[in-house]
């Protein structure tokens, strides 16, 4: 090769400035040159050889990404925080690709109308009944030793009950809300660790790495009470709001609960998460739905798309008829909750309609729906000042308040190594009570018991476990407190999820 060709090869390494810097990072200038003549130059040559040429072959035009790429792998199924999932963040700069790999999305039309999908309300809830406040005694439950699963982690975590009802306290409910409420999520956690106990399953909780001195008084005031219906611990389901009523529990797990009646959650419409707004693009609803069920939605048939079925009691859907060019197939409520994503669908009782390539879905409480909602309980201990045993007998049917005996089993494995491989796995849930106050506490996350088995002979052996300290059945009026024992509720904000496909807007 004469000296002025490869002179030429070099200048041309060189205005390619990308690629020069990168060997130059390696080997500098001078060996630079001589690389990428090695390493540029002779197969030119070679090419040219082969083909008996002069011609110099055209290169490959390549191009730098304008911007970084950026790529998200999910590090874990457990939950990191609301409604989020931990993500690992990562970015490849440097990516050179060629035109010809780089695939244009097809634009989908869709047509600009504006429509509601309408379905009348299911059933009305009964009023929930407001019993006189009892006071019942404690009990030490420290030398009590039981295992339960973290939903923020996965991770197994044994303690004494007392220490872990005062973390799982802390991890489901945040210091901002009201003694009684925090009252009523203390009993309701130990009912629920001694129905599993009983039963043979194993509690998914959240569990804080700690607690304060004030979540431990509230334990203490209560500790050792639990609900119970026919002399057993109940499977004390919670929620972190309900839209509008509460629902039974065979609308979400297939099987009746006689204490988990629905029942009108009175405050519910100044709930934070009442009327909370998700758009989410019709594109993105079509590739959802088509990828989940493999119904293909005609874009020009957007207004036949969904037709609402069914529903239990107020706005909570049982079933959706999604209709495609040629089938029509119908799915729960649920199931569409799990397509759309339950970060976004925060139940199963909400509203449809659509406007110009947009759906808006509004969606009304957070969470299954089944048993005491947390932010109800939030309010009715502030507008109506119940105490927390009014509150658990509001919001499940025909139970008692009182304080357990002794649960030998769990005091005999104290500090023992136990294997829960065995055990029913109760289910993660998805919602998490809000705090009702301005600051902005851990998040924590709601759990729910799997509710799928029949009643077992073991939730009979424990009938005599319970002693009742409150039989009381003449229902009272429920007060209202001075404007000064009233707490105020935030007013909601507006809350974006980052992301160009859905926006939720909070009402």
């Amino acid at each position: 090769m004469e000296f002025s060709e490869r002179f030429r090869c070099i200048k041309s390494i060189k205005e390619n400035r990308k690629t020069f810097r990168r060997v130059c990072s390696h080997f500098g200038i001078g060996a630079a040159a001589l690389v990428m003549t090695v390493t540029g130059v002779i197969p030119m040559v070679n090419a040219k050889a082969d083909k008996g040429s002069e011609e110099e072959p055209k290169p490959v035009q390549m191009y730098a990404e304008t911007q970084p790429q950026t790529k998200y792998a999910v590090e874990s199924w457990w939950k990191a925080g609301i409604g989020d999932y931990e993500l690992v963040e990562y970015t490849h700069k440097d990516i050179e690709v060629t035109k010809e790999s780089v695939k244009q999305p097809q634009e989908v039309k869709f047509p600009d109308v504006s429509f509601e999908v309408k379905a009348a309300d299911g059933a009305k809830a009964a009023q929930g009944v407001v019993y006189p406040h009892a006071e019942c005694g404690t009990r030490d439950i420290s030398k009590e030793y039981y295992t339960v699963r973290s939903v923020d982690t996965g991770a197994l975590i044994s303690d004494n009950a007392h220490d872990l009802v005062c973390r799982v306290l802390a991890g489901e409910m945040y210091g901002s809300f009201s003694d009684e409420a925090m009252r009523a999520q203390t009993v309701a956690i130990y009912s629920y660790i001694r129905y599993c106990d009983a039963n043979g399953m194993l509690p998914v909780v959240a569990v804080a790495n700690g607690y304060s001195d004030r979540v431990e008084s509230i334990v203490k005031s209560v500790e050792g009470q639990v609900c119970s219906y026919g002399g057993a611990p109940i499977n004390a389901l919670f929620c972190a709001s309900t839209g509008g009523n509460s629902i039974g529990s065979e609308y979400v797990w297939s099987r009746s609960l006689p204490y988990m009646k629905p029942v009108v959650g009175k405050y519910d419409s100044i709930d934070p998460n009442f009327g909370v707004k998700t758009y989410i693009s019709a594109a993105r609803v079509k590739s959802l739905i088509e990828s989940s069920t493999g119904i293909k939605l005609d874009p020009a048939n957007v207004q036949n798309w969904f037709e609402i079925t069914g529903r239990s009691y107020g706005k909570y859907v049982t079933s959706v008829k999604i209709t495609s060019a040629d089938t029509a197939s119908t799915i729960s409520g649920a199931a569409l909750r799990n397509i759309i994503g339950a970060n976004s669908l925060l139940s199963t009782a909400f509203d449809i309609s659509y406007n110009n390539g947009t759906f808006c879905f509004t969606t009304y409480g957070y969470g299954h729906g089944v048993g005491m909602s947390q932010w109800g309980a939030q309010l009715l201990s502030t507008k109506d000042g119940l105490k927390y045993d009014q509150i658990l007998r509001y919001y499940y049917s025909g139970v008692t308040v009182g304080v357990s005996t002794a649960n030998k089993a769990a005091e005999e494995r104290y500090g023992k190594l136990v294997d829960v491989s065995g055990l029913q796995e109760a289910s993660p849930s998805d919602s998490t009570a809000k705090a009702p106050e301005s600051d902005t506490p851990e998040d924590s996350e709601e759990n729910d018991a799997e509710a799928s088995e029949t009643t077992t002979a073991a939730e009979t052996a424990v009938s005599d476990d319970i002693t009742s300290l409150a039989e009381e059945t003449t229902p009272a009026e429920s007060t209202s407190p001075t404007e000064s024992e009233t707490a105020e509720v935030t007013t909601p904000v507006q809350t974006t999820i980052p992301t160009e496909e859905v926006t939720i807007v909070s009402e």
